[in-house]
């Protein structure tokens, strides 16, 4: 095997929709970190300003 080859067992589409499926879950719980969200507002002056 070479270094840095990764093989997937699935396509990005099955994961994404293996994702959704977790995410629907009832037993899934989501945290949002609002950290994140306001430093995305601090990139820009005009998103500051809507916000």
């Amino acid at each position: 095997m070479m270094l840095g080859l990764n093989l997937l067992k699935q396509t990005k589409d099955d994961f994404l929709a293996d994702l959704a499926t977790l995410a629907k879950a009832q037993s899934t719980l989501i945290f949002i970190d609002t950290n994140i969200i306001s430093y995305l507002f601090k990139l820009h002056a005009a998103a500051r300003q809507e916000f």
